[in-house]
């Protein structure tokens, strides 16, 4: 059968088809198909000519364009690059068949799909992961360069190494996340106050001591652009987790509540908040920077994690410097959160503060005020002042300086109710009474 003759008759069928366009995925795959049938021609007869083609080269491994650069970048290879290049020789060059030849060669392939996206892999230059990986290694072996050279090397030296590196790279934008985890009491009290002139001793009033002493923990997440992922972790201090609790807490859909005896967070809601949230939450491929808490150490070896999300480590007794929550975030909220706190306490006794649903309802109010698009710059001011982005956001006040500093006399805008207002709203910029902004939970 010569080759030739075959062009010949396919040029001369199509040749009525005058139109050009850009060589498809799915082009180049049915002419291996028909490469393959020519070279294996002696083989086969015309009826059989249907099962030469090679296995699951009819099935796109990608529903869509954007599905294949997805998957394409989230790709994390088995086996190293020669292996991969030898691979691909085996199935497209050398058409070995997938299960009696390349697959027990490399038994970590499970299906043909998957020599696909090693070859895709291989001709996009690597993935969003291992040109991350490449840039640390680059960046690093250029610090130890500059020290063997005895050079001073600033902040901002090493920022501009790893922008130059990630143009080199073609490293595209991605989206950077922070999350970490933070005490809050039960019960939340100010430092300051108001006094006489010369007192010595002050003293204060809590709704319950006990309240002081103990603590829960939320783990809130931002990314750099100034949002907030929700719903929010919370681990309440409970020591048996009552019948009810998820029951009573499932009007708060901005949380993610869980329960310990101690309040703090362990391995396995962490590494439920990760599958339930975070993954489903964020977008691929995003970056999230994480202390080195070794809680996490069990979730991020979840296949799910692994595959979806790049993860960076932060090192010990660095949070203080590089962490974006750490360096302007956790501060600001505890102190609205301290604020509300006090004024319940001055002007609504009868709520107590540390009753678990009176919790929620104050994390809850406090996180949504936070999503507000007035607070991003804030936000993105904590990833400024940790380093990781250049541009520093325009000027910003905090929820507390806007939420609570308005007319004292305003009264709550809702229809029918003439009531002292409690808080402004960061969204509507409406002042709103306490009931209907701490126990109905106005929502804009």
């Amino acid at each position: 059968m010569n080759p030739r003759n075959i062009i010949m008759l396919l040029d001369s069928h199509f040749a009525s088809a005058n139109t050009f366009s850009e060589v498809t995925l799915e082009e180049i795959r049915m002419s291996e198909v028909i490469i393959h049938m020519v070279e294996t021609s002696d083989a086969f007869s015309f009826v059989d000519l249907y099962f030469a083609m090679p296995e699951d080269d009819t099935d796109d491994p990608y529903s869509s364009d954007d599905e294949q650069k997805e998957l394409i970048h989230l790709y994390r290879p088995k086996y190293n690059d020669q292996q991969n290049e030898d691979i691909i020789d085996r199935y497209f060059v050398k058409h070995q068949n997938f299960e009696k030849t390349v697959q027990k060669r490399y038994p970590l392939l499970k299906t043909p799909k998957e020599i696909h996206r090693i070859r895709d892999y291989v001709n996009a230059g690597g993935t969003h992961f291992q040109k991350w990986t490449m840039i640390r290694e680059k960046l690093f072996e250029q610090f130890c360069e500059w020290k063997r050279q005895r050079q001073i090397v600033h902040d901002n030296d090493l920022k501009e190494a790893a922008l130059l590196l990630a143009e080199q790279y073609d490293l595209p934008n991605f989206k950077l996340y922070n999350t970490d985890q933070s005490g809050i009491k039960l019960e939340m009290i100010t430092g300051r106050t108001l006094t006489f002139e010369g007192e010595k001793k002050i003293t204060a009033v809590a709704q319950r001591l006990n309240a002081l002493q103990h603590s829960l923990t939320i783990q809130p997440v931002i990314s750099c652009d100034g949002d907030i992922v929700e719903p929010t972790l919370v681990v309440f201090a409970e020591e048996k987790e009552p019948k009810k609790f998820q029951e009573e807490l499932a009007e708060f859909d901005n949380l993610y509540c869980k329960s310990k005896p101690s309040g703090l967070c362990d391995i396995k809601i962490e590494r439920e908040w990760f599958r339930d949230v975070m993954v489903p939450k964020s977008e691929p491929g995003s970056l999230l920077l994480l202390d080195s808490w070794s809680g996490f150490n069990q979730a991020l070896e979840d296949d799910i994690v692994k595959e979806h999300l790049l993860i960076e480590r932060i090192p010990k007794k660095c949070t203080s410097r590089v962490q974006a929550l750490d360096k302007y975030w956790n501060r600001p909220n505890k102190n609205f959160y301290r604020r509300l706190c006090d004024k319940v306490r001055l002007k609504y006794h009868a709520h107590i503060l540390a009753i678990r649903v009176n919790i929620a309802r104050m994390i809850s109010l406090v996180l949504y005020q936070w999503k507000a698009p007035r607070f991003k710059p804030l936000i993105r001011y904590a990833w400024n002042a940790s380093g990781y982005i250049g541009e520093r956001p325009q000027e910003f006040v905090t929820p507390a300086e806007f939420c609570l500093n308005f007319q004292p006399s305003t009264r709550c805008f809702m229809e029918n109710c003439n009531k002292i207002g409690f808080i402004r709203c960061a969204h509507c910029e409406n002042v709103i009474c306490f009931a209907h902004s701490m126990i109905i939970q106005h929502r804009c």
